[in-house]
């Protein structure tokens, strides 16, 4: 914590700008404090015994563009682990970094190869501290699936009966590793892809090392190989200003790469997919802004039918003065079942949350859920409190 102290001091002077010799660089950042008290197993992604937990970050962000074809970007973090808790001693990371070539000089088409947020989803654009009014991923992004992914045998019929008696870890018992989740956070995954907008249509193809799902460990390329890559992609149509429409789709393997030694000779993790297929929607009307998704995912395992997964999400934004809002949102996940068996507990989650912009640069957030088990397995703890401030530089 001494380290993460000292970093933030020196680097809080260093913000600029250069314009000079035909190129534009800046340099910015933030730090944000976020506290979080949970009861029982901890709900979402956060990975801390009951009780509370401190968050500091600090992130510096750096952009270059050479030209305007040319754009470079990186985010770096220095925190207690992406998923708080991860790492509690402190880790320094680099989560986004990538370069982006525009042939034409404007949105209509891009190529970019790095490290960087997966084109899934409607939520992935708005997941950053100040443009979320709550303080963590709503379900289908933050919170695991009992979907194994570093043991196939873990999703066989013997296994499944075993959480579902209780003679074995059940999954919100055992480590947030051992399993995936529908999107994980804005998943920073490696590879490259194609986008842009042309109209009203803005459109996204990505391959990537590994599927959006993937636990947090996985997003680096030394964690994944492109012998059996994710394709991920999202089409989407703004009619008018109010509104935004997309639909996205991702299929690639779930399992680790490590997982490779444990299937059957003549296997390997490709020929496990999982398939998404997910629709987002936004529409803003005055002080309101409404928004929500629905995502379908199917995991073929070695033993048993598909494990399929419905996850969806409605949130809305009232800005009740200049500067101040509220939030409120409602998440549930519904899964099937194996051979009459539960393989992982339903969800439904209820969230509230308000926030004060103090200055342009300075930003207060509270939020509150409330998850309920609809399940005889063992879900995550019913309360989650949790507040933050957030100073961008």
């Amino acid at each position: 914590m001494k380290a993460l102290t000292l970093l933030f001091c020196l680097t809080l002077p260093t913000t600029a700008q250069d314009h000079s010799d035909g190129w534009e660089w800046s340099l910015g950042g933030s730090f944000e404090n976020t506290f979080l008290a949970v009861e029982g197993p901890s709900p979402s992604l956060v990975k801390f015994d009951e009780g509370s937990y401190y968050l500091p970050r600090l992130e510096l962000e750096l952009e270059i563009r050479p030209s305007d074809y040319l754009f470079f970007h990186t985010t770096v973090r220095y925190d207690r682990g992406f998923d708080a808790g991860d790492v509690p001693d402190g880790e320094f990371r680099i989560d986004e970094a990538f370069l982006r070539y525009r042939p034409l000089g404007d949105q209509r088409l891009n190529f970019q190869i790095g490290k960087f947020a997966t084109a899934f989803g409607g939520y992935v654009s708005r997941h950053d501290f100040y443009d979320d009014p709550f303080l963590v991923a709503p379900l289908p992004y933050g919170e695991i699936l009992g979907v194994p992914v570093r043991n196939p045998r873990g999703a066989s019929l013997n296994a499944i009966a075993a959480r579902a008696r209780g003679t074995a870890p059940g999954v919100f018992t055992s480590p947030k590793i051992n399993w995936a989740s529908t999107i994980w956070g804005p998943a920073y995954t490696t590879g490259a892809s194609v986008f842009g907008s042309v109209g009203k249509i803005d459109y996204a193809l990505e391959i990537k090392n590994v599927e959006p799902g993937a636990h947090a460990s996985q997003w680096d390329l030394k964690s994944g190989d492109f012998d059996d890559p994710t394709f991920a992609g999202r089409i989407g149509y703004r009619p008018d200003a109010s509104w935004n429409l997309g639909l996205s789709f991702s299929r690639g393997p779930y399992l680790n790469p490590e997982a490779n030694d444990l299937l059957p000779d003549g296997l390997d993790r490709g020929d496990l997919p999982n398939t998404k297929i997910g629709f987002d929607a936004r529409w803003a009307h005055g002080d309101f802004i409404f928004s929500g998704e629905v995502i379908y995912s199917s995991y073929e395992t070695l033993q048993t039918d598909d494990l399929e997964s419905l996850s969806w999400y409605l949130q809305s934004r009232w800005k009740a003065a200049p500067g101040i809002w509220l939030a409120a949102r409602l998440g549930q996940t519904i899964n099937n079942e194996v051979n009459g068996l539960e393989w992982s507990p339903d969800l439904f989650r209820a969230e509230l949350a308000a926030g004060w912009r103090i200055t342009p640069d300075l930003l207060l957030k509270a939020q509150y859920s409330h998850t309920t088990t609809h399940s005889d397995l063992d879900g995550p703890g019913r309360h989650l409190f949790g507040c933050g401030l957030g100073f961008r530089f």
